[in-house]
């Protein structure tokens, strides 16, 4: 079994090994049986180390969860975004 685990010690989720080949899969299976955002805004850690999506999930381990969120930007960022973008301009 895969136990998952918040940050805060709390216990998330348990799905058996079997059923995942990597972490790209048990973000995707986390995704669709919990509701939890996109996998790129999910991060798995393993002892404190933060797993690549590539990573085997082949045997049972306790993993820790971390849900990244996102920053609102103004409406004046994504102008000098957009400006940015359509002049080539990399330095900002």
């Amino acid at each position: 079994m895969l136990r998952i685990r918040l940050l805060s010690g709390a216990d998330f989720a348990s799905i058996p090994v079997v059923e995942l080949a990597d972490v790209r899969a048990l973000k995707q299976q986390l995704n669709r049986l919990h509701g939890l955002p996109a996998r790129f805004r999910q991060r798995l850690l393993l002892r404190g180390v933060p797993l690549d999506d590539s990573a085997k999930v082949d045997s049972p381990m306790d993993l820790d969860l971390i849900l990244l969120t996102h920053s609102d930007s103004s409406p004046a960022q994504a102008d000098e975004l957009a400006t940015a973008a359509a002049t080539g301009s990399t330095s900002q």
